[in-house]
Protein backbone atom coordinates (compact mmCIF):
# COMPACT_ATOMS: atom_id res chain seq x y z
CA UNK A 1 0.00 0.00 0.00
CA UNK A 2 1.19 3.78 -0.66
CA UNK A 3 1.76 5.48 2.17
CA UNK A 4 -0.76 8.85 2.08
CA UNK A 5 1.25 12.06 0.95
CA UNK A 6 1.72 14.62 3.86
CA UNK A 7 -0.58 17.44 4.35
CA UNK A 8 0.57 20.47 3.73
CA UNK A 9 -0.60 22.55 6.94
CA UNK A 10 -0.12 26.40 7.27
CA UNK A 11 0.31 27.66 10.78
CA UNK A 12 0.92 31.43 12.08
CA UNK A 13 0.45 30.68 15.36
CA UNK A 14 0.91 28.76 18.51
CA UNK A 15 1.28 24.87 16.30
CA UNK A 16 4.72 26.30 15.39
CA UNK A 17 6.06 26.26 19.05
CA UNK A 18 7.96 23.56 20.53
CA UNK A 19 5.50 22.83 23.59
CA UNK A 20 2.45 22.89 21.79
CA UNK A 21 4.07 20.21 19.29
CA UNK A 22 5.24 17.91 21.97
CA UNK A 23 1.68 18.17 23.61
CA UNK A 24 0.07 17.72 20.02
CA UNK A 25 1.85 16.14 18.01
CA UNK A 26 3.88 13.62 20.42
CA UNK A 27 7.49 15.50 19.31
CA UNK A 28 8.51 18.09 16.99
CA UNK A 29 7.58 18.81 13.39
CA UNK A 30 9.85 20.51 11.33
CA UNK A 31 8.29 23.74 9.06
CA UNK A 32 9.13 26.24 6.07
CA UNK A 33 8.27 29.32 5.96
CA UNK A 34 5.94 30.71 4.13
CA UNK A 35 3.54 33.48 3.44
CA UNK A 36 -0.23 33.93 3.64
CA UNK A 37 -0.68 36.47 1.11
CA UNK A 38 -4.20 38.75 1.21
CA UNK A 39 -4.95 37.64 5.16
CA UNK A 40 -3.99 39.58 8.29
CA UNK A 41 -4.43 38.65 11.52
CA UNK A 42 -7.19 39.32 14.62
CA UNK A 43 -6.82 38.16 18.01
CA UNK A 44 -9.00 35.55 19.49
CA UNK A 45 -10.05 34.75 22.62
CA UNK A 46 -9.94 31.51 23.96
CA UNK A 47 -12.00 29.92 27.07
CA UNK A 48 -11.43 25.60 26.13
CA UNK A 49 -9.14 24.54 29.13
CA UNK A 50 -7.41 21.96 27.19
CA UNK A 51 -6.59 24.23 24.83
CA UNK A 52 -5.30 26.98 27.66
CA UNK A 53 -3.38 24.53 29.39
CA UNK A 54 -0.93 23.42 25.99
CA UNK A 55 -0.46 26.86 24.66
CA UNK A 56 -0.31 28.63 28.44
CA UNK A 57 -2.29 31.50 26.22
CA UNK A 58 -5.29 33.20 26.68
CA UNK A 59 -5.54 34.67 23.29
CA UNK A 60 -4.14 33.28 20.16
CA UNK A 61 -4.19 34.90 16.50
CA UNK A 62 -6.54 34.86 13.49
CA UNK A 63 -7.04 35.52 10.44
CA UNK A 64 -8.96 37.55 8.38
CA UNK A 65 -9.30 38.26 4.33
CA UNK A 66 -7.39 42.04 4.24
CA UNK A 67 -6.23 43.10 0.46
CA UNK A 68 -2.46 43.84 0.22
CA UNK A 69 -1.83 42.22 3.55
CA UNK A 70 -0.30 39.27 4.33
CA UNK A 71 1.04 36.55 7.04
CA UNK A 72 4.36 35.10 7.60
CA UNK A 73 4.38 31.70 8.67
CA UNK A 74 5.31 28.30 8.21
CA UNK A 75 4.14 24.85 6.34
CA UNK A 76 4.31 21.68 8.24
CA UNK A 77 4.18 18.70 6.87
CA UNK A 78 1.86 16.10 8.37
CA UNK A 79 0.26 12.33 8.89
CA UNK A 80 -3.20 11.83 8.64
CA UNK A 81 -3.10 11.21 12.41
CA UNK A 82 -1.20 14.02 12.72
CA UNK A 83 -3.76 16.17 11.02
CA UNK A 84 -6.48 14.83 12.77
CA UNK A 85 -4.90 15.71 16.31
CA UNK A 86 -4.47 19.30 15.46
CA UNK A 87 -8.17 19.54 14.39
CA UNK A 88 -8.86 18.51 17.82
CA UNK A 89 -6.71 21.12 19.29
CA UNK A 90 -8.31 23.93 17.80
CA UNK A 91 -11.31 25.92 18.66
CA UNK A 92 -14.41 26.38 17.57
CA UNK A 93 -13.57 29.53 16.67
CA UNK A 94 -11.63 28.12 13.65
CA UNK A 95 -12.12 25.51 10.82
CA UNK A 96 -9.54 24.23 8.69
CA UNK A 97 -10.30 25.18 5.75
CA UNK A 98 -7.88 25.16 1.61
CA UNK A 99 -5.90 28.45 1.03
CA UNK A 100 -3.57 29.32 -1.16
CA UNK A 101 0.08 30.22 -0.61
CA UNK A 102 2.00 33.26 -2.08
CA UNK A 103 4.35 30.84 -3.86
CA UNK A 104 0.54 29.38 -5.68
CA UNK A 105 1.52 26.28 -3.33
CA UNK A 106 -2.08 24.85 -1.86
CA UNK A 107 -2.05 23.97 1.76
CA UNK A 108 -4.75 24.17 4.76
CA UNK A 109 -4.88 26.89 6.98
CA UNK A 110 -7.25 27.35 10.36
CA UNK A 111 -9.80 30.64 9.65
CA UNK A 112 -12.81 31.54 10.99
CA UNK A 113 -15.38 29.49 11.48
CA UNK A 114 -17.88 32.42 10.41
CA UNK A 115 -16.51 32.69 6.78
CA UNK A 116 -18.51 36.03 6.31
CA UNK A 117 -16.94 38.05 9.44
CA UNK A 118 -13.83 37.20 8.08
CA UNK A 119 -14.28 38.56 4.67
CA UNK A 120 -13.42 41.61 2.77
CA UNK A 121 -14.31 41.26 -0.78
CA UNK A 122 -17.50 39.02 -1.09
CA UNK A 123 -19.17 37.84 -4.60
CA UNK A 124 -22.91 36.54 -4.37
CA UNK A 125 -23.03 33.95 -7.47
CA UNK A 126 -26.71 31.71 -7.94
CA UNK A 127 -30.41 31.65 -9.45
CA UNK A 128 -33.41 34.07 -8.48
CA UNK A 129 -33.34 33.10 -4.88
CA UNK A 130 -30.05 35.14 -4.34
CA UNK A 131 -30.72 37.16 -6.73
CA UNK A 132 -33.89 38.27 -4.33
CA UNK A 133 -36.88 37.83 -6.71
CA UNK A 134 -40.02 38.97 -5.34
CA UNK A 135 -38.41 41.12 -2.60
CA UNK A 136 -38.07 44.94 -3.88
CA UNK A 137 -35.45 45.26 -1.08
CA UNK A 138 -33.16 42.91 -3.13
CA UNK A 139 -33.25 39.93 -0.99
CA UNK A 140 -31.02 38.83 1.45
CA UNK A 141 -27.82 39.52 -0.64
CA UNK A 142 -28.60 43.62 -0.44
CA UNK A 143 -29.02 43.39 3.21
CA UNK A 144 -25.87 41.23 3.73
CA UNK A 145 -24.34 44.25 0.98
CA UNK A 146 -25.63 47.00 3.49
CA UNK A 147 -24.36 45.50 6.82
CA UNK A 148 -21.29 44.45 5.26
CA UNK A 149 -20.33 47.80 3.68
CA UNK A 150 -21.72 49.78 6.76
CA UNK A 151 -18.90 47.74 8.83
CA UNK A 152 -15.79 49.09 6.20
CA UNK A 153 -16.96 50.78 3.61
CA UNK A 154 -13.44 52.18 2.30
CA UNK A 155 -12.73 48.60 1.74
CA UNK A 156 -15.62 45.92 2.14
CA UNK A 157 -17.13 45.06 -1.32
CA UNK A 158 -19.93 42.76 -2.21
CA UNK A 159 -20.38 42.14 -5.81
CA UNK A 160 -23.88 40.60 -6.75
CA UNK A 161 -23.66 38.50 -9.60
CA UNK A 162 -26.59 36.28 -9.28
CA UNK A 163 -29.22 35.90 -11.86
CA UNK A 164 -32.81 34.51 -12.50
CA UNK A 165 -33.37 31.13 -14.52
CA UNK A 166 -29.39 30.65 -13.48
CA UNK A 167 -28.59 26.85 -12.96
CA UNK A 168 -25.58 25.58 -11.11
CA UNK A 169 -23.70 24.11 -14.44
CA UNK A 170 -24.13 27.35 -15.95
CA UNK A 171 -22.50 29.76 -12.17
CA UNK A 172 -19.85 26.54 -12.74
CA UNK A 173 -19.08 27.68 -16.68
CA UNK A 174 -19.05 31.79 -15.92
CA UNK A 175 -18.60 32.58 -11.97
CA UNK A 176 -15.09 31.87 -11.43
CA UNK A 177 -13.46 34.12 -14.34
CA UNK A 178 -15.81 36.79 -13.36
CA UNK A 179 -14.97 36.71 -9.61
CA UNK A 180 -11.39 36.60 -9.48
CA UNK A 181 -11.26 39.91 -11.90
CA UNK A 182 -13.35 41.61 -9.13
CA UNK A 183 -10.42 39.85 -6.58
CA UNK A 184 -13.16 38.21 -4.45
CA UNK A 185 -12.31 36.36 -1.40
CA UNK A 186 -15.44 34.68 -0.48
CA UNK A 187 -18.08 33.80 -2.94
CA UNK A 188 -21.45 32.41 -1.39
CA UNK A 189 -23.20 30.19 -3.79
CA UNK A 190 -27.05 29.52 -3.97
CA UNK A 191 -28.09 27.22 -7.12
CA UNK A 192 -28.48 24.18 -7.73
CA UNK A 193 -33.16 23.73 -7.77
CA UNK A 194 -33.05 24.53 -11.63
CA UNK A 195 -31.04 22.26 -12.34
CA UNK A 196 -33.17 19.75 -10.35
CA UNK A 197 -36.16 20.96 -12.30
CA UNK A 198 -34.59 20.32 -15.71
CA UNK A 199 -34.41 24.43 -16.56
CA UNK A 200 -33.07 24.86 -19.78
CA UNK A 201 -31.93 21.76 -20.69
CA UNK A 202 -31.57 18.14 -18.70
CA UNK A 203 -32.49 17.23 -15.17
CA UNK A 204 -29.63 16.78 -13.29
CA UNK A 205 -29.51 14.63 -9.89
CA UNK A 206 -28.35 15.70 -6.48
CA UNK A 207 -25.06 13.24 -7.08
CA UNK A 208 -24.20 15.33 -10.15
CA UNK A 209 -24.77 18.54 -8.63
CA UNK A 210 -22.68 17.89 -5.81
CA UNK A 211 -19.56 16.79 -8.36
CA UNK A 212 -20.84 20.35 -10.25
CA UNK A 213 -20.26 21.96 -7.05
CA UNK A 214 -16.96 20.11 -6.25
CA UNK A 215 -15.36 21.42 -9.29
CA UNK A 216 -16.51 25.12 -9.02
CA UNK A 217 -14.91 25.52 -5.97
CA UNK A 218 -11.85 23.66 -6.72
CA UNK A 219 -11.79 26.60 -9.22
CA UNK A 220 -12.41 29.42 -6.65
CA UNK A 221 -9.93 27.75 -4.17
CA UNK A 222 -7.54 28.35 -6.70
CA UNK A 223 -7.80 31.34 -7.29
CA UNK A 224 -7.32 32.05 -2.89
CA UNK A 225 -11.01 32.41 -2.81
CA UNK A 226 -13.33 30.58 -0.17
CA UNK A 227 -16.63 29.22 -1.32
CA UNK A 228 -19.30 29.02 0.71
CA UNK A 229 -21.99 27.31 -0.31
CA UNK A 230 -25.36 27.81 0.96
CA UNK A 231 -28.34 24.83 0.92
CA UNK A 232 -31.28 25.18 -0.73
CA UNK A 233 -34.39 26.42 0.80
CA UNK A 234 -37.66 24.62 1.89
CA UNK A 235 -39.92 24.27 -1.35
CA UNK A 236 -43.09 24.11 -1.22
CA UNK A 237 -43.88 21.38 -4.12
CA UNK A 238 -47.90 22.19 -4.88
CA UNK A 239 -47.40 25.71 -4.79
CA UNK A 240 -44.40 26.19 -7.05
CA UNK A 241 -45.93 23.43 -9.49
CA UNK A 242 -49.42 26.04 -9.53
CA UNK A 243 -47.90 29.46 -9.22
CA UNK A 244 -44.45 29.45 -10.52
CA UNK A 245 -44.64 26.79 -12.91
CA UNK A 246 -41.82 24.72 -11.48
CA UNK A 247 -41.54 21.28 -11.50
CA UNK A 248 -39.49 19.54 -8.84
CA UNK A 249 -40.01 16.75 -6.14
CA UNK A 250 -39.64 18.27 -2.57
CA UNK A 251 -37.95 15.11 -1.56
CA UNK A 252 -35.47 15.90 -4.40
CA UNK A 253 -34.48 19.28 -3.21
CA UNK A 254 -34.08 17.33 0.62
CA UNK A 255 -31.67 14.49 -1.19
CA UNK A 256 -29.67 17.66 -2.65
CA UNK A 257 -29.42 19.24 0.75
CA UNK A 258 -28.31 16.30 2.25
CA UNK A 259 -25.72 15.36 -0.43
CA UNK A 260 -24.20 18.97 0.02
CA UNK A 261 -24.08 18.82 4.07
CA UNK A 262 -22.26 14.98 3.55
CA UNK A 263 -20.11 16.53 1.21
CA UNK A 264 -19.09 19.45 2.77
CA UNK A 265 -18.40 17.86 6.22
CA UNK A 266 -15.81 15.19 4.32
CA UNK A 267 -14.43 17.68 1.84
CA UNK A 268 -13.75 20.47 4.87
CA UNK A 269 -15.86 23.14 3.05
CA UNK A 270 -18.81 25.46 4.26
CA UNK A 271 -22.04 24.25 3.75
CA UNK A 272 -24.97 26.85 5.28
CA UNK A 273 -28.03 24.49 6.06
CA UNK A 274 -31.05 26.92 5.35
CA UNK A 275 -33.71 24.20 4.89
CA UNK A 276 -34.91 24.15 8.16
CA UNK A 277 -35.27 28.07 8.50
CA UNK A 278 -38.23 28.35 6.29
CA UNK A 279 -39.46 24.97 6.54
CA UNK A 280 -43.15 24.59 6.48
CA UNK A 281 -43.78 28.60 6.69
CA UNK A 282 -44.98 28.86 3.91
CA UNK A 283 -46.13 32.55 4.98
CA UNK A 284 -42.85 33.12 3.91
CA UNK A 285 -42.79 31.92 0.13
CA UNK A 286 -44.47 34.09 -2.11
CA UNK A 287 -45.08 31.15 -4.71
CA UNK A 288 -43.71 27.96 -3.40
CA UNK A 289 -39.88 28.52 -4.34
CA UNK A 290 -39.03 32.32 -3.70
CA UNK A 291 -38.89 33.87 -0.31
CA UNK A 292 -40.76 37.11 0.30
CA UNK A 293 -39.20 40.03 1.84
CA UNK A 294 -39.77 38.67 5.40
CA UNK A 295 -38.26 35.50 4.12
CA UNK A 296 -35.36 37.09 3.12
CA UNK A 297 -34.99 39.03 6.33
CA UNK A 298 -34.80 35.16 7.71
CA UNK A 299 -32.84 33.92 5.53
CA UNK A 300 -30.10 36.78 6.14
CA UNK A 301 -30.29 36.72 9.96
CA UNK A 302 -29.26 32.97 9.77
CA UNK A 303 -26.63 33.64 8.06
CA UNK A 304 -25.18 36.31 10.36
CA UNK A 305 -26.03 33.97 13.50
CA UNK A 306 -23.78 31.15 12.30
Amino acid sequence: MTPASPALLFSFGTLLDAPVQAAVFGGPVPSQTAELAGHDVVDVPITDPHVLEISGLAVHRGLRRREGASVAGGVLALTPEQLARADEYEVDAYVRRRVRLADGTAAWAYVAADPLAAAERIGVVGDSIAYGRTDPDGGWAARLARHHLAEDEARHRLFALALPGATLTEVAEHAPTELAWRRADTVLISAGINDLAGVGGARRTPAELVVIMEGLCRELEETGARPVVLGPIWTDEERAAREFGLLVERGVVAAYRDALLAWGTETHRDVVDLWPVLEDRGELIDDGVHPNAAGHGVLREAMRAR
